[in-house]
């Protein structure tokens, strides 16, 4: 069995109850002392948020990348959104598939502050509507 649970969940069918990824093995015997093996190879998929960007062209967490994002094509389908302050939309990308496509408070001459964003994607295993807040440092 391949299968795929999010960061937090627990696997549970088929004899499992697995939180983390790897490869695991379930025996079963039958009245007449044959045994079965299912095997069970699991992904936990994790993404995560920044809090805080450093976007001072150094070349180091100038951008806001939703870390694991492109590593998993399940979020194919996504959408990112980035607000300000007085929650004006100042950035919109969706179909998030290389890094350029995240945000970079340079290229929108964003300043130095707090901004809210929300991330929207829709796959196969469970769908995620996620808000949260960005300081931008300069």
């Amino acid at each position: 069995i391949k299968a795929s649970i999010y960061k937090g969940e627990t696997y549970n069918s088929n004899g499992f109850n697995e939180k983390e990824t790897g490869i695991y093995m379930n025996r079963y015997l039958s009245i007449n002392n044959c045994d079965s093996l299912i095997y069970l190879d699991l992904e936990v998929i994790s993404i995560s948020f920044p809090n805080a960007v450093t976007a001072n062209g150094d070349g180091i967490n100038d951008v806001f990348e939703i870390n694991n994002l492109l590593k998993y094509k399940d979020f194919h389908s996504n959408e990112l959104l980035i607000f300000n302050r007085q929650g004006k939309k100042i950035y919109e990308r969706k179909n998030i598939s290389k890094f350029s496509d995240f945000w970079d408070p340079m290229q929108t001459n964003s300043p130095s502050g707090t901004y809210f964003y929300r991330f929207i994607s829709k796959n196969n295993i469970k769908n995620i509507d996620r808000v949260g807040v960005i300081e931008v440092f300069r």
